[in-house]
């Protein structure tokens, strides 16, 4: 049942990411879009493309393989390639996200850091490739993921100095809703990523990091995942999935008042000649 509610959550983060694409796109519609609502709208379409994948390898039990000869086909190498070249991509999008919104990065230079990431994401997506032809354990392929982590603590530490730099200021209130997001993302990423050697399965993200442990105590534990010290009703996958859905409605919100409030980079209140 951990399978298939993780699944079906990753499932709900996808519809909610499509729902929230659409929104902005709406909300925008005859308006200029600044540099940085185009890489929130990015960053929401990865993470709908990255949970569609994520929910067939839930469902599927990929997270208890570990060698690529072992996957079922197409199918099981489409569903591992979609997620973790959309996480990537989700994470590195967030990098792109906090250098738009600073002031003292150019138009030129963002082209510039536009090129690097979108080089970086293509990338992350031919990886897999090279992962599954080689049978390298296929959580190698997972690696990319740990861009998102990067880019969630780089948006939060934007959003939380503008959050205080525009206090008093209209801008606060939506810098208070985009912080907030930042915040439920990083708390569920913390939820899932810090028992994921003892939880999630064989190819556990966690197993190259130096402080963790190779292979997953979830492997070695015997009986195999008795490792996991959370109760057997709490599904820590289901859980993250439902802090990203509510992260993506609040950073919508808070994107979409931004927008509203005339908000640039280096404005920290409102101009009133």
């Amino acid at each position: 049942m951990h399978q298939v509610g993780a699944a079906v959550t990753d499932w709900l983060v996808t519809t909610t990411c499509v729902a929230v694409v659409w929104q902005l796109r709406r909300h925008a519609s005859g308006k200029p879009k600044p540099r940085w609502y185009l890489c929130y709208m990015g960053a929401f379409v990865a993470e709908g493309i990255s949970c569609f994948g994520g929910g067939f390898m839930w469902c599927w039990g990929l997270n208890k393989l570990y060698y690529p000869s072992t996957l079922n086909g197409p199918k099981d190498i489409a569903a591992l390639v979609t997620m973790t070249s959309g996480m990537a991509a989700e994470g590195l999008l967030l990098i792109l996200t906090h250098l738009a919104l600073r002031a003292d990065v150019s138009e030129a230079s963002f082209g510039r850091w536009v090129k690097v990431i979108g080089l970086s994401i293509l990338g992350c997506c031919g990886f897999p490739f090279i992962v599954i032809y080689m049978d390298w354990p296929y959580n190698i392929a997972l690696q990319a993921i740990h861009f998102l982590p990067i880019g969630v603590v780089a948006i939060t530490s934007s959003s939380t100095a503008y959050m205080y730099s525009c206090g008093g200021s209209p801008f606060q209130g939506p810098w208070r809703l985009l912080c907030l997001g930042s915040f439920i993302l990083l708390t569920g990423a913390a939820i899932f990523g810090i028992p994921d050697n003892d939880c999630t399965g064989r190819s556990c993200i966690t197993e190259y990091l130096p402080w963790e442990s190779s292979p997953c105590r979830w492997y070695t534990a015997d009986p195999k995942g008795s490792s996991c010290p959370l109760p057997e009703w709490f599904n820590h996958s289901a859980v993250m999935h439902c802090f990203a859905i509510a992260s993506c409605i609040i950073t919508t919100l808070g994107v979409q008042g931004l927008l509203d409030s005339g908000w640039e980079p280096g404005c920290q209140k409102p101009n009133i000649d």
